[in-house]
């Protein structure tokens, strides 16, 4: 009898073990990253792409540790126009699961204005508002939504005037 309660509590753990590891979540959490690089003014596309690089080993880091995987769309001024448009039909078409991760990086041009309003520049006639971004990620229903954007302000004061002076080298 003894040998029997056994026997059944064995077979009982062992399908219970088989039920967890076929039930068990498959599903692993995703970084949906756009990196949008305005790398098209030569004043700045050194800056550019230094950062490009540190952003995409930062996250090629998450897949490698196997934290996450990662879905990254790099998308480069110097290869072709890039419209603030591109930004919200990234974020149309992008799918993320409720537990995923959604990112877009901006390294460009952008400036702020008197009502202390942060805008990204694409080119002169395409100026876009952070908060309309902020606005359209906040409509994707994902764990969490990040903008991290790296542009020049036009409100930085600084405490003394910088001057150019010219030096003898002789």
């Amino acid at each position: 009898m003894y040998f029997a309660n056994v026997k059944r509590y064995a077979v009982t753990l062992f399908a219970v073990s088989i039920m967890l590891i076929f039930i068990r979540p498959s599903y692993t959490e995703t970084t949906h990253a756009l990196i949008i690089l305005m790398d098209n003014d030569v004043n700045i596309a050194p800056s550019v792409e230094k950062d490009s690089e540190t952003i995409q080993k930062s996250l090629e880091i998450l897949q490698k540790e196997q934290i996450c995987d990662l879905e990254m769309t790099v998308m480069l001024a110097s290869d072709g126009k890039i419209r603030s448009s591109d930004i919200f039909q990234w974020l149309d078409d992008a799918y993320p699961f409720e537990q995923d991760t959604v990112m877009v990086y901006y390294s460009g041009h952008g400036f702020i204005d008197e009502q202390n309003r942060h805008h990204l520049i694409f080119d002169e006639n395409d100026i876009v508002p952070r908060a309309r971004i902020i606005e359209e990620l906040e409509k994707t229903d994902c764990r969490l939504r990040m903008l991290i954007t790296d542009s020049c302000s036009n409100l930085v004061e600084l405490p003394m005037p910088i001057t150019a002076m010219a030096r003898s080298l002789g």
